[in-house]
């Protein structure tokens, strides 16, 4: 308040200086801070991630069971991504089915009922166990 009615009344801009290169100062530590905490960004997955979003929306529109999906996924990667990082997409697209939230899956397939579908043919298909069920909200 005395920044302000500083440049206002006596038309000094000394104390609203001040302050906003403390709230600035503090801003860029706790974005250091919080920028350090996150690490680096996947420049993999950025740069593959509306592919592999389709591949996971396409895989929960048309359920399928493990085995099939893999094949889907390999298929996929022949077609569309180049060879020098086909292994490491596969890997990126089966490692996001096996523990994506059920939201996401409702943003990319559309609706609850699909999501529902998939689970049931992905879990029936898995025998039940424990280790490989995709994680309950």
């Amino acid at each position: 308040m005395h920044g302000i009615l500083g440049v206002y009344e006596l038309n000094r801009v000394e104390q609203i200086r001040d302050v906003f290169l403390w709230a600035y100062e503090r801003s860029s530590a706790r974005y250091l801070a919080v920028r350090q905490s996150l690490g680096a960004p996947d420049v993999f997955r950025m740069r593959h991630r509306a592919a592999l979003k389709r591949v996971a929306g396409d895989l929960v529109r048309s359920p399928m069971d493990q085995k099939s999906a893999a094949a889907y996924i390999a298929a996929w990667a022949v077609r569309h991504i180049d060879e020098t990082e086909r292994a490491r997409f596969i890997e990126a697209a089966e490692t996001d089915l096996l523990g994506p939230q059920e939201g996401q899956l409702r943003a990319l397939s559309g609706s609850s009922w699909r999501v529902r579908v998939w689970q049931h043919v992905w879990e029936r298909r898995l025998g039940g166990k424990a280790e490989a069920r995709r994680p309950s909200r």
